[in-house]
């Protein structure tokens, strides 16, 4: 029995409830997108620096062989710099070019170092192998660590070669 005309419902548009579920699940995926790209940044931070430090350790290295004198790569609190080392003393000294200087600052996420180098340095000598400051072989680990707890290795052996774990 039809008692009347039939009522047309014409919805258009979302419910409330909807559109708050559908805003609940773009936050989410928005935290969880953007706390990856941190991570990312972070890790893409420490991958660069391990790898031009690994270049880095190959200048020295070349830059020994090439001009005949021992060449250090010393590290700092805040990153590390390169230069000539005329009279072995593992300092830079007036005369004495610095080739160049690499701040951790300049890579994201946060890094530092660490390293078991007496003096914090290591040098090439003219034949390629590495000096110690005590004399001897200056082989040895750097370790570099971003702001996650993520570390890098370099491996320095005394006969002067870089590898990265």
């Amino acid at each position: 029995m039809h008692c009347g005309p039939a009522v047309k419902k014409d919805h258009q548009g979302f419910t409330m409830a909807e559109l708050i579920v559908v805003i609940a699940v773009l936050s989410i995926l928005a935290v969880t997108i953007l706390l990856n790209v941190n991570n990312l940044k972070a890790s893409w931070g420490l991958n660069t620096a391990t790898r031009n430090m690994l270049s880095d350790f190959n200048l020295a290295k070349s830059y020994a062989v090439k001009e005949g004198i021992n060449c250090v790569l010393q590290f700092t609190n805040d990153g590390y710099h390169i230069f000539q080392d005329k009279n072995q003393d593992f300092s830079m000294d007036s005369g004495e070019t610095e080739y160049k200087v690499v701040y951790w600052s300049q890579y994201m996420g946060g890094l530092s170092s660490s390293n078991n180098f007496s003096a914090n340095a290591v040098a090439f000598r003219p034949d390629g192998f590495t000096a110690a400051s005590g004399g001897g072989f200056g082989g040895g680990t750097i370790i570099i660590t971003n702001e996650t707890g993520s570390q890098l290795r370099v491996i320095i052996s005394a006969y002067g070669t870089a590898r990265i774990e």
